[in-house]
């Protein structure tokens, strides 16, 4: 008499898999705050302003995008229903 799964896991077996996976999951979270921590927190004005100056030596630039054109139709059509 075989087994009548045909090849699914048991309910218990997926649960455990969840709650291990689970478990993973608050440990890596957990180790991220502990590197945050040790890091020192967010930079102080004066070192904001060091890596800034450090991004645009090695030749970094944003990149301003424009305004999204369903943004700009948007208004247009507004325009037009009250006008």
């Amino acid at each position: 008499m075989g087994n009548d799964m045909s090849g699914k896991a048991s309910p218990s077996t997926t649960r455990s898999e969840a709650f291990r996976e689970r478990i993973r999951r608050a440990q890596a979270v957990a180790a991220d705050a502990a590197r945050a921590r040790a890091a020192g927190g967010p930079p102080s004005d004066e070192e904001a302003a060091q890596l800034v100056a450090a991004f645009h030596a090695r030749g970094g630039k944003v990149t301003v995008l424009p305004l999204v054109e369903s943004e700009q139709s948007d208004v247009e059509v507004e325009e037009t229903i009250e006008g």
